[in-house]
């Protein structure tokens, strides 16, 4: 489908979502995760115990809504109340069910 804009070049943006979903198979079959789980596996194995530290609460507490490495941020940061994100509109914040 393509979307009405102003710029002069059209896009194949169905095209598009096809070709990153094959990335993310290849990457799949070649590495045995998906790329985005990979970046932050790195990220973390190479952070230091404050980022890491960050990682985990701000992962944790906001339920997988924000990931921050600062932890001088996060470190006074309520993800479960004051600084909860805002849902999408129309949308509402589940518990995931484990």
């Amino acid at each position: 489908m393509n979307y009405p804009s102003s710029a002069k070049v059209k896009h194949n943006w169905d095209k598009f979502d096809r070709e990153i979903a094959g990335d993310i198979i290849d990457h799949y079959q070649d590495y045995g995760e998906d790329p985005a789980s990979m970046l932050f596996k790195t990220i973390y194995q190479n952070a230091d115990e404050d980022k890491r530290r960050a990682m985990i609460k701000s992962f944790q507490t906001s339920g997988g809504t924000a990931l921050s490495t600062d932890w001088k941020d996060v470190a006074t940061k309520d993800y479960e109340g004051k600084d909860r994100l805002e849902a999408p509109g129309g949308q509402e914040w589940r518990k995931p069910e484990i």
